[in-house]
């Protein structure tokens, strides 16, 4: 603007009246007091124009400052609550992991203890099944037990009975030795020695393995006396005449071997 001015000072500035109003557009001839007259008044009003302009545009400017400060500060406030929002998303993130490790450990849990559950209810109904079949054979085992001593009982009173009735007439003498056991004696076998006594050992060893005779005076034929026990066990103890036959036989054997001594 100064080089403008400089210009309109050098050229030549027609000016129609020195006391009137100033136009540029007339070509009379000016004073230099005219010029710096209105230079000076056109600097003056560039100067205020400078100054208000400037105040406005530091007004402006603080605003500005201010604007960008406020929404600085907003931003910071979102910054930190965008942070906070990815910090509660992580937790959340996290607390449903844990949540989803804790849910599987307690189905896991619980399917443990189904399958304990199930292999011990298993394991006591096996249990209650072998205790009830092994009551079972007990019971099968008591019965016959009690079969066995209630056919040994009556071959016992059988042969007591048998030795009651003839231990008079056939000079026989029946001692007990040890249970189901006894050791029977005869006499008056031998026509020239009566009182020579010929014994022997007849014990029950149970109702499935029958009668037996052992430490037989005087010995008798191996053959002989195994025929004799034979007879014995298959007729007893249903046939009541086997016991009185056995002794019979028993007897004629040791009169033969009476005679033949």
């Amino acid at each position: 603007r100064r080089g403008a001015m400089a210009a309109a000072v050098a050229s030549p500035i027609v000016c129609a009246d020195l006391h009137g109003s100033f136009d540029f557009r007339s070509v009379a001839p000016c004073g230099g007091a005219v010029i710096d007259e209105a230079c000076n008044g056109h600097d003056d009003e560039v100067a205020q124009f400078r100054k208000d302009r400037m105040q406005a545009l530091g007004t402006k400017a603080r605003r500005a400052a201010k604007d960008l400060l406020r929404e600085r500060a907003g931003l910071e406030d979102l910054s930190a609550e965008l942070v906070a929002t990815a910090r509660l998303t992580d937790d959340v993130r996290r607390a449903r992991g844990e949540c989803g490790q804790v849910s599987q450990a307690v189905k896991e849990a619980l399917a443990a203890t189904a399958r304990r559950s199930k292999v011990a209810a298993e394991t006591r109904d096996r249990f209650l099944k072998m205790r009830q079949d092994r009551m079972d054979e007990v019971r099968r085992e008591e019965a016959l037990l009690e079969e066995q001593d209630a056919a040994t009982a009556r071959r016992i009173a059988e042969v007591d009975r048998f030795f009651g009735l003839y231990r008079e007439r056939l000079g026989l003498a029946v001692a007990r030795v040890a249970p189901q056991t006894v050791r029977l004696t005869f006499t008056l076998l031998d026509e020239e020695r009566p009182e020579r006594k010929f014994a022997f050992t007849l014990g029950l060893a149970g109702a499935e393995a029958g009668y037996g005779v052992t430490d037989c005076q005087p010995a008798l034929p191996a053959a002989s006396l195994a025929r004799c026990v034979e007879q014995l066990n298959a007729g007893a103890p249903t046939e009541a005449a086997a016991l009185p036959a056995f002794v019979c036989r028993m007897r004629r054997a040791f009169q033969e071997v009476a005679m033949g001594t």
